[in-house]
């Protein structure tokens, strides 16, 4: 994994025009508060890395593709992912411990005076750097909030494995919500679960598993090499791009 760059004032940042970046993205992490957008465009699934689980839009079927950034590397579709909005800023742990900070990626960085600063004139971080970290933290309070839903939906048992074919051939690895067992589970569980705010996310899973398709019909128009016939769009540079 490429080391996160610190931000400095002898440095400056580019800022991406397309989604390329996000290439070899198969499935990303997203927060509950993504939920009402992505489940609209894209399956949402659970992954399971340390036998803790992770919520996710599969943006593929295969490691190290995504199937929503055509070969002009322009996103196809309405929704894009927070993560990838804040590109390329991350929120990440302090080494110390002492809280989390803006870190960027290297492959960003630029030498003065070319691209944008960090900074600006007074030393504090400049507007487009700070409303990304407003962005991330505001991203971070509610991943901490979807961890604990995700968290009691597995302790519900409610979580199984998602595996169907693509080309006759099964993917797997990936995780549903057990529809059958969530539907049986007695009062004193659901309001467990209701006071987790893990039911709109087994909802909104379930809800999701029919973007299947969007995925299908995707990985068509990739094999065919010919321009999609979905709505074709891209957020970077919107003026709305730190909202949800």
């Amino acid at each position: 994994m490429t080391e996160l760059a610190a931000l400095s004032k002898d440095k400056s940042w580019y800022k991406p025009t397309d989604a390329s970046f996000a290439r070899d993205t198969s499935i990303v992490p997203i927060a509950a508060r993504e939920l009402p957008y992505a489940v609209l465009n894209m399956p949402v699934a659970f992954s399971l890395e340390a036998n803790r689980y992770t919520l996710v839009a599969l943006l593929s079927f295969v490691p190290g593709q995504n199937l929503f950034i055509n070969a002009e590397g322009k996103w196809m579709g309405r929704y894009v992912p927070a993560i990838f909005r804040a590109y390329p800023f991350r929120l990440v742990h302090a080494g110390d411990g002492t809280g989390m900070v803006l870190r960027v990626e290297p492959e960003a960085l630029r030498a003065m005076p070319e691209g944008e600063p960090f900074f600006d004139e007074d030393g504090e971080l400049a507007k487009p750097v700070k409303d990304t970290l407003e962005f991330l933290k505001e991203l971070e309070q509610n991943r901490a909030i979807t961890e604990k839903a995700v968290a009691a939906l597995d302790e519900a048992g409610v979580i199984t494995e998602w595996t169907f074919k693509v080309n006759d051939k099964p993917v797997k690895g990936i995780y549903r919500i057990d529809e059958g067992a969530l539907n049986s589970l007695d009062g004193e569980a659901f309001l467990r679960l209701r006071k987790a705010q893990a039911l709109p996310v087994a909802y909104a899973q379930l809800l999701s598993m029919g973007n299947i398709r969007v995925l299908q019909r995707l990985a068509e128009y990739h094999d065919k090499a010919a321009p999609p016939k979905v709505d074709v769009e891209s957020i970077f540079g919107e003026d709305d791009i730190f909202k949800f």
